[in-house]
């Protein structure tokens, strides 16, 4: 369905008023805009105005509450690109059930390793009731057994209502759960973060009002998954309660035809649109190779984020898109994480991302590389970078990052009285790296990826980005990491470079002397056949599962060659 403009145009004061997300769907209900699912061909699949929407949550709401489900209840569901999954979620707003959503066929390695992700999410959520669509009802079932929780599909609701009237349920109050967000957590196994009502309304108030400065006009797109925060916060959430419309495709549509995505757009005049790096390069090599008629001159937020943001990538896009009207300066950089609800920082409006040399850690041993700012802080958002034993740090000095603000979890689902209140005088460690320069954020990574080799501190991302452009491999098919040797920690490079015994072993040697070149170091290289490397449910490398998997023996130690550091 098309936008057009609805009677109140005054976001900031609007969206400020909301008290939870069942009192921003009825005002969303009254707007003539709503949600539409594409095919990976582009084609509607499904047309749903917010106040159809609502009335499907209605009825959610009700047999939410006819199953047994009560008030304060957690709910496990496995979250789609639906408009059966939104009702579901909405519909346990209404019945004040907390809903824990779930990733849908996002783990690599098959039917077993998906269902061994679901159980134990699943029994992290605590929750007795697993929804799930009919695809992943196999996976869904098998994870269920042990855990006593009901299976119950997604398609038993109802798909039409007339109902009106909410269910009888207890008031909805600001400073209680709207859902449970599992953070994809690359360096960790996933936790559940407690999402408040007036930290969710926060974050949506700041990042529509402030970091997306949203029009009467505004028409988004997606094909982020609805089981993660950018997902979900950004293009359900958010579009709802700013009233306007957002065009569907499901993660799996733009990986197996990311065309979709920019003639979805292009068709739709989406003026608002997030992906992380990573896809505005892989649109760009598509669009290159087949040239279709593309029209982007509407999109003025073109946001990036959900990983580490990559000048080339971004130029790439706008090199191969400029003749369809795409300009620069509407990449939007931005920083956030599950903890925050979502957004920390976002990127100016109108002006092209800010490129800065990060600096040398103090010890000046950290190989120095361009970065992009992320932007300023949101409102009522603050920023502290500190050194690791918790001292503030000046300006343009790469430390911890700690953030305050009303958007900040208080705790994470079933956390022990050892670390019930992960936060310090009010600030959360949020587990990254970076610094301020002039008040913009810019990220250098994470702080548990760090590899300390003899008293050297490495950057993952620096070393796979070299060892990729030595070896001709795309930066996803490299994962850098630290491994025990003799008692000291040693640098390991996975590589996919596939099976050919000698494309391995000139791969090895091309990192190897790379690496010795660019870093003063050598590493271990491991040939890994296509595809086996672990990613996030978010699309981020998952370094920790990545080296689990190779001290489990996934890979056979034959394709590894051994090498000393050399300083």
């Amino acid at each position: 369905m098309r936008d057009t403009p609805t009677r109140n145009t005054d976001l900031a004061l609007q969206l400020g008023g909301f008290r939870n997300l069942r009192h921003a769907l009825n005002y969303a209900a009254d707007g003539e805009t709503g949600i539409n699912f594409h095919d990976a061909r582009g084609n509607l699949q499904t047309a749903m105005s917010y106040n159809q929407l609502r009335a499907h949550a209605l009825v959610a709401a009700t047999q939410l509450r006819a199953i047994g489900l009560q008030p304060g209840q957690r709910m496990a569901v496995i979250a789609d690109t639906s408009a059966a999954f939104l009702a579901l979620f909405y519909g346990a707003q209404y019945a004040g059930v907390v809903p824990c959503p779930l990733p849908y066929h996002a783990f690599p390695g098959g039917r077993d390793a998906y269902t061994a992700q679901l159980s134990a999410l699943l029994a992290a959520s605590g929750a007795r009731w697993l929804f799930s669509p009919r695809a992943t009802l196999g996976s869904a079932e098998a994870a269920a057994m042990g855990h006593r929780a009901q299976v119950i599909p997604l398609e038993l609701l109802p798909a039409h209502s007339t109902q009106s009237q909410a269910p009888e349920a207890a008031e909805v109050e600001a400073d209680i759960p709207a859902y449970v967000q599992f953070s994809s957590g690359s360096t960790a196994t996933p936790k559940g973060v407690v999402v408040r009502q007036q930290a969710l309304m926060a974050n949506v108030d700041a990042i529509a009002t402030h970091g997306l400065r949203m029009h009467a006009d505004d028409r988004a797109c997606s094909w982020l998954p609805l089981y993660h925060d950018m997902g979900l916060v950004g293009f359900s959430i958010v579009a709802m309660c700013a009233q306007r419309s957002v065009d569907y495709l499901a993660p799996h549509a733009f990986a197996a035809r990311p065309l979709a995505w920019l003639e979805l757009m292009s068709r739709q005049r989406t003026s608002i649109v997030y992906a992380p790096s990573f896809a505005w390069k892989l649109a760009a090599q598509r669009y290159q190779s087949a040239t279709p008629d593309i029209d982007l001159s509407a999109l003025r937020v073109a946001g990036v984020g959900g990983d580490q943001v990559r000048s080339n990538d971004l130029h790439a896009f706008s090199h191969a898109l400029a003749a369809s009207g795409f300009r620069h300066h509407a990449f939007q950089p931005s920083y956030g994480l599950a903890e925050a609800t979502l957004a920390v920082s976002m990127g100016a409006l109108d002006a092209p991302p800010r490129s800065d040399e990060a600096p040398a850690a103090a010890d000046g041993t950290l190989h120095p590389r361009q970065l992009l700012g992320c932007g300023k802080p949101l409102p009522g958002i603050d920023v502290s970078v500190r050194d690791s034993d918790g001292h503030s740090l000046p300006e343009r000095s790469i430390g911890h990052l700690w953030i305050r603000g009303p958007n900040v979890m208080r705790q994470y689902l079933h956390a022990t009285d050892a670390d019930a209140s992960p936060q310090t005088d009010g600030f959360l460690d949020t587990g990254d790296l970076g610094y301020l320069h002039e008040g913009e954020l810019f990220i250098s990574g994470r702080a548990k990826d760090l590899i300390l080799v003899r008293g050297r501190n490495l950057w993952p991302q620096d070393i796979e980005a070299a060892a990729a452009q030595a070896a001709a491999l795309d930066v996803a098919d490299v994962a850098a990491i630290g491994v025990e040797r003799d008692g000291e920690e040693a640098l390991l490079v996975l590589a996919e470079c596939g099976s050919d015994i000698e494309r391995q072993q000139c791969t090895r040697e091309q990192i190897t002397e790379a690496l010795a070149t660019s870093f003063g170091i050598r590493a271990e290289v491991v040939a890994l056949p296509p595809h086996a490397l672990p990613f996030t449910t978010s699309g981020k490398l998952a370094r920790a599962r990545a080296k689990a998997m190779y001290l489990d023996g996934c890979w056979p130690p034959t394709n590894v060659s051994h090498m000393e550091d050399i300083t």
